[in-house]
């Protein structure tokens, strides 16, 4: 025998009582079996005449057993995901670390040139001024750019 968790007993009591022929819908909720065991459960409510009187029959389903599958398919997700994130941010920091080490050698390049080297952008602007230029223009880099 099962009884309604208190906290769930007045929308339980809602949920069956049928006004004017109106539809008694399907309701879920909690339950305490007599092990005190906490079930969730859906109900749906039949209306029915007994002994020539109003009676509701309620059927309940436990579905206690469906709610803890999709939370270990949640929290699977979750985790697969989080998985990714941390695989991608591996990668981010891997390829930052190879464009820093390229940046540094192109600009060791650049900077131990003996030819002039100056370079700008699409309007205009420099965008690199080496050692070279700076000895044979005058102007030091921060002039420059």
């Amino acid at each position: 025998m099962l009884f309604c968790a208190s906290e769930y007993e007045k929308q339980a009591k809602k949920n069956c009582t049928s006004k004017n022929g109106n539809r008694i819908r399907l309701f879920g909720g909690k339950i305490k079996s007599l092990k005190n065991a906490i079930k969730e459960i859906e109900a749906k409510p039949i209306a029915f005449q007994y002994n020539g009187e109003d009676a509701i029959q309620i059927v309940m389903h436990d579905i206690s057993a469906k709610i803890i599958i999709k939370e270990q398919a949640r929290a699977q997700i979750a985790e697969e995901t989080n998985e990714l994130l941390e695989q991608e941010i591996t990668k981010r920091k891997v390829i930052q670390l190879q464009l820093l080490e390229s940046q540094k050698y192109t600009r060791l390049i650049i900077n131990g040139s003996i030819d002039m080297i100056c370079a700008s952008d699409r309007k205009g602007f420099i965008t690199e001024f080496n050692e070279a230029a700076q000895k044979t223009f005058g102007y030091t880099t921060d002039e420059c750019l």
